[in-house]
């Protein structure tokens, strides 16, 4: 076996594991989510709750790391903002468009095809710096994005990378989890 095919191997692994801890989640979060909540209602006096970076992993949500991958994804399977509620499939092309030229324009050398996010996935940079640079980008007046106007580049920002109403990117995880957040803090 060559080192090819043993980064492959990898690569379905890390993938198979990633599928049953999701799994796991989902089985777990809920009761876990009731019991905590049923223990910090029962407490007399005030009561903080301290969370850690990935405390909205139990809920299904992804980590900061894999969001970048679930869009480079969403482009080469060209099924990124896909819901018709939303936009018209002409729309989601063009805001697909707008976004690889941007990620391209931020991240250059990044390929947005399925070998190279097998072989880069764990080394992507994080979508915030990616947000952070395109925020600069917009208060400082600046291109950074050759060929996007600043338009674009706004278009990018607040409409193509986490818009508040296509959060069904994220595989229907987080609409799901918002649709169903009352059922999980009712009594």
């Amino acid at each position: 076996m060559d080192a090819s095919e043993l980064e492959a191997k990898a690569a379905e692994l890390r993938r198979q594991a990633k599928d049953l801890e999701d799994e796991a989640i989902l089985l777990r979060s809920p009761a876990e989510c009731r019991q905590a909540a049923k223990e910090i209602s029962e407490r007399k006096g005030k009561v903080a709750v301290f969370l850690g970076a990935g405390a909205s992993r139990t809920f299904g949500w992804p980590l900061t790391s894999q969001l970048l991958p679930m869009i480079l994804d969403g482009l080469i399977d060209e099924n990124l903002f896909e819901d018709w509620r939303v936009n018209t499939k002409p729309e989601n092309v063009d805001d697909r468009a707008i976004l690889t030229k941007a990620i391209k324009g931020l991240c250059p050398g990044i390929q947005i095809t399925t070998d190279y996010l097998t072989q880069n996935r764990n080394r992507l940079p994080l979508v915030t710096s990616l947000l952070s640079m395109l925020d600069y980008s917009l208060a400082s007046g600046q291109a950074l994005v050759l060929g996007l106007s600043a338009d674009e580049i706004k278009r990018a920002r607040y409409e193509a990378f986490f818009p508040k109403d296509r959060i069904t990117f994220l595989d229907g995880g987080l609409k799901t989890f918002l649709d169903n957040t009352k059922e999980l803090v009712s009594p």
